[in-house]
């Protein structure tokens, strides 16, 4: 299935497909492969024992690729890959020591390290789970990554993208 994505803040990514193309899209079990235009080339990123999304950084230099699953090359908590535009390996993510008061609490609860990457063996136990750009206080566009620990429990982060570091603090939330 080819779904071509509108890219931006604040715009819906599916505003070029039909709705019959986007319900198809949702129900498709498995989105095993991912890919971009690079200099004339095709660039794929493909795992066929796991989904794979992906989105590009700010400057459209770098894409994101977060791993879906415990099967696959990149597995939680390192299942985040920074990709050069021309498909390169830039950097795999390392979990960061996680901070949000809600998940502080659980990992307290659950007798975990920070982080938790024992918690990382099971599905939706501690992963990096979406990437998208977000507005920050001061009004200025930014990398964000999310992490979910323990099925329920979001915390967003900053990302900078040149160097792999998983950064300030954002946000937290729950599913």
């Amino acid at each position: 299935m080819f779904i071509p994505i509108k890219i931006g803040f604040g715009v819906n990514m599916f505003d070029n497909v039909s709705k019959q193309e986007y319900i198809n899209y949702v129900n498709c079990y498995s989105k095993q492969s991912v890919s971009w235009e690079y200099e004339g080339q095709k660039i794929i990123l493909a795992d066929k024992n796991v989904s794979i999304k992906a989105y590009p950084s700010l400057d459209l230099k770098y894409v994101v690729a977060i791993y879906e699953g415990l099967d696959g090359e990149y597995k939680p908590p390192s299942n985040a890959v920074i990709y050069n535009a021309d498909g390169s390996i830039q950097t795999i993510l390392k979990m960061a020591v996680l901070e949000s008061e809600n998940i502080l609490k659980k990992i307290n609860f659950n007798k975990d390290s920070n982080p938790p990457i024992e918690a990382s063996s099971f599905e939706g136990g501690l992963l990096f789970s979406n990437f998208d750009w977000w507005q920050n206080e001061e009004g200025d566009l930014i990398n964000r990554i999310q992490i979910i620990y323990d099925r329920d429990w979001i915390e967003w982060r900053e990302l900078d993208i040149k160097n792999g570091k998983v950064g300030k603090y954002i946000g937290q939330g729950k599913f």
